[in-house]
């Protein structure tokens, strides 16, 4: 099978942090997450859509509700002949009361993929399946040892391009993600890699989540 074009499923990180924005709700903003050209440039990767995503949040406090709004940062990265990707987001994590307002925190990565995974499947028409986890390092990212997890999957070439066509039906190919959550200042900072599992690609994107910066 020729070397397909991937893009991590941002459209289910959008997904997640949908929602509409309430007058009278606390609003707070991340900021953003991004990798620097000189990294991309030794990776032989390029920078893709940067944007802020919205989302408001009910969170109860002392028997009452409160409205918080988050802004927070989308960035994506390519590899530059299409073969990998990678996805930065950034979003505020405040306390209200003792409870986390972001919808992020407090998942584990297996929660979290599985989740972003599920949504890219009824919003894109993708099939991600037989996801495993297939192994875990740690890295540095913004100064603080993060666990890196490795899950491997397999996705219908069907909904995969391939050199601009789309893959015969019965096709599918092995993918493998790499996922890691950090909180640096007040922001929680997910990194989330992905890539044909037979693409020796790993220790690139684990260098480019190593580059990560972000003002806390």
């Amino acid at each position: 099978m020729k070397r397909a074009q991937f893009l991590v499923p941002a459209v289910a990180l959008l997904v997640v942090l949908s929602g509409c924005v309430s007058a009278d709700a606390l609003t707070l903003e991340s900021n953003p997450a991004s990798i620097p050209d000189s990294a991309l440039a030794d990776a032989s990767y390029e920078p893709g859509e940067s944007r802020s995503v919205v989302v408001d949040r009910r969170v109860a406090v002392a028997g009452a509700g409160a409205n918080v709004t988050l802004v927070g940062w989308l960035s994506s990265y390519a590899r530059s002949d299409g073969g990998a990707s990678v996805v930065l987001l950034s979003t505020p994590n405040p306390d209200v009361a003792g409870v986390s307002a972001n919808p992020l925190a407090g998942e584990t990565n297996d929660e979290l993929v599985e989740r972003l995974l599920g949504l890219s499947n009824e919003v894109t028409g993708d099939s991600v399946g037989d996801l495993r986890r297939v192994g875990e390092t740690e890295r540095t990212v913004l100064d603080e040892r993060a666990t890196v997890v490795t899950y491997e999957g397999n996705v219908s070439a069907e909904n995969v391009s391939v050199d601009g066509s789309t893959a015969q039906s019965n096709e599918s190919i092995a993918v493998q993600f790499h996922v890691a959550t950090v909180s640096h200042g007040d922001d929680v900072i997910v990194a989330l890699a992905m890539h044909p599992a037979d693409l020796d690609e790993q220790e690139t994107v684990l260098s480019l989540f190593e580059r990560i910066e972000h003002r806390d």
